[in-house]
């Protein structure tokens, strides 16, 4: 049978890759797992031989053909025919395809470790650039607590690399986990949220100081500390104060006095600072425009009274 799809492929070198294809697709759905292998492996290598060569109408020919096919192999039984399909989708599908980024993130809940190594992997290279949709990014979220540690680290690694800058989902979703994770998730996802936060983001800010003050783990707070150092970075006017870098310098000053019993950091000071209210200053009556002017009368009248008593007019002489 390795015959068989090997010259299947060769029929593709020889020019005819679509047909090739075609006949491709009953070995993903034969009963023997390794011919299902077998066909998924010639149709990426046959998928790779038409990008290459460049024609716009084959490869999205060659796209639709392959979609249905990896689709279904995803989900195959087998674990290698499943790891196969997810490298295979990342490597040959459109980039940024969010059905298949979707398709994929299912799988990180996969019971093989393997497996879900390859999904995280795959979703790296699908969405790198700040790509990714939400949903997508909260369930990576989820795999810095995988019990695997490939699986944890590879998960740190692409949220880096897919999460766009200041992604609400993302940072809700590590705080979430700073707060109820084990302690090591915990200074894991500390370095995670402010690496992709904005620098002044105020509830990035606000969570770090937190953090800082009440987690009794000395690498969580670490890390925050290494947070706030980062979130006061924000580019200003230099000649005007930089107020997060106000707040951030203030929580690590607190931190760092903190054997000798100065106040902690009071986390409504910060919300006063970083969105400041406007004062509105209510006038009395007595204040109105027409006392007001009544007044200034009733001063100028005084004035010209008192420089025409004699006591002035005597001063003059």
């Amino acid at each position: 049978m390795t015959a068989t799809w090997e010259s299947i492929v060769q029929l593709a070198r020889q020019g005819e890759p679509l047909q090739a294809l075609d006949r491709l697709k009953p070995l993903i759905g034969d009963v023997d797992p390794c011919l299902r292998y077998d066909g998924l492996e010639a149709m990426i290598r046959i998928a790779l031989m038409v990008y290459a060569r460049g024609d716009a109408e084959e490869v999205r020919l060659c796209y639709q053909k392959l979609s249905q096919p990896f689709a279904s192999s995803v989900g195959d039984p087998d674990q290698t025919v499943r790891t196969l399909a997810l490298e295979g989708i990342s490597s040959v599908l459109r980039r940024g395809d969010h059905d298949t980024g979707d398709l994929v993130a299912s799988h990180l809940k996969d019971w093989r470790g393997g497996v879900r190594r390859t999904a995280v992997d795959a979703l790296a290279r699908l969405f790198t650039g700040g790509l990714a949709k939400d949903n997508v990014l909260t369930k990576l979220v989820v795999c810095i607590e995988d019990h695997d540690v490939e699986v944890r680290t590879s998960a740190v690694r692409t949220l880096l690399a897919i999460c766009p800058e200041g992604n609400k989902a993302t940072i809700t979703a590590l705080i979430d986990k700073v707060k109820n994770a084990p302690g090591d998730v915990q200074a894991v996802a500390t370095e995670v949220l402010w690496t992709v936060a904005k620098p002044g983001d105020v509830k990035v800010i606000k969570g770090l100081a937190s953090i800082l003050q009440t987690n009794e783990d000395v690498r969580v707070r670490r890390n925050a500390a290494m947070g706030l150092g980062k979130m006061g970075l924000q580019s200003t006017d230099p000649s005007k104060p930089n107020k997060y870098a106000e707040v951030c310098v203030e929580a690590l000053c607190v931190a760092l006095g903190g054997s000798l019993n100065l106040p902690v950091v009071d986390l409504q000071w910060i919300d006063d600072v970083l969105n400041p209210k406007e004062e509105v200053v209510e006038e009395s009556d007595s204040d109105s425009d027409s006392e007001k002017a009544k007044k200034k009368q009733q001063v100028e009248s005084e004035s010209a009274r008192g420089r025409d008593s004699p006591k002035c007019r005597t001063s003059r002489r």
